[in-house]
């Protein structure tokens, strides 16, 4: 596999585990589900085999090992091995970003949760601390993608309305075709309307779940020219995994 060999070890750690378990995922998804499949967690380098373990514990994936002295192939007993994915919503732009080998810095993290650390490796260039996302990180979001994700439903919404824009009429140009793009394709989006800007951010388009109003809701973000527009996505379903799933399907689609 691309990226995993021994002689180059930081592309090992980097990016090779990532890929294996990007890897794993499809695999998954085009066996039809974890339930159709087994992990050999016989041959590989130990840390192949301890993400391989980790994924298949995640996902309630039966997996087998093979010792050479062994006359019988084993089976990892299942254990108590959850994920919590309450952090995948709150950091749902942060999280495809580094997916897609973007490199953050600490100020791009400067908000962020302590615990989304155990995510990301940290390499110091010129003195300056940069954030990847490893192995873990990819299992976090490759987990939720065929576990929640699978049993979850975008549902089309029963009634929809066009978005609503506020008196502010120096938006960044493209922003308002840009929220109507995004209502008009998603039809489980009830509306959209526009909310306060955001005092700083990343460049481009960017969806996270945050509390407006004392109410979970999806968030977009459009970066451009130094403003941070914001609307909030309305949705008929408000529960957090359904929120969840929908800031990261639409950063897939639309993020850049």
């Amino acid at each position: 596999m691309p990226q995993l060999q021994d002689s180059r070890p930081r592309d090992f750690k980097n990016h090779g585990l990532r890929n294996l378990v990007r890897q794993l995922g499809e695999y998954i998804q085009r066996a039809g589900g974890a339930e159709y499949v087994a992990i050999d967690a016989t041959g590989g380098y130990k840390a192949q085999i301890a993400v391989a373990v980790v994924l298949g514990q995640a996902l309630g994936i039966p997996i087998f090992y093979k010792h050479e002295r062994f006359n019988e192939t084993i089976s990892f007993p299942p254990l108590p091995v959850s994920l919590d994915y309450s952090l995948l919503g709150t950091h749902a732009d942060l999280l495809v970003a580094l997916e897609r080998n973007a490199t953050l810095t600490e100020t791009d993290l400067r908000n962020s949760d302590p615990r989304l650390l155990v995510f990301v490796n940290e390499e110091v260039v010129d003195g300056t601390k940069l954030y990847e996302l490893n192995a873990i990180g990819q299992i976090y979001l490759i987990g939720f993608r065929l576990s929640r994700g699978r049993r979850l439903e975008l549902r089309p919404a029963p009634k929809r309305k066009e978005p609503t824009f506020g008196n502010d009429h120096h938006y960044p140009t493209g922003f308002k075709e840009t929220v109507q793009r995004v209502w008009r394709e998603n039809d489980f989006i009830t509306t959209c309307h526009t909310l306060p800007n955001a005092s700083g951010g990343r460049t481009g388009l960017t969806f996270r779940v945050a509390p407006e109003k004392n109410q979970q809701t999806v968030i977009g973000t459009y970066g451009k020219d130094n403003w941070f527009p914001r609307f909030a996505v309305v949705l008929e379903d408000t529960s957090t995994d359904v929120l969840t799933l929908a800031a990261d399907r639409l950063n897939q689609h639309y993020a850049t």
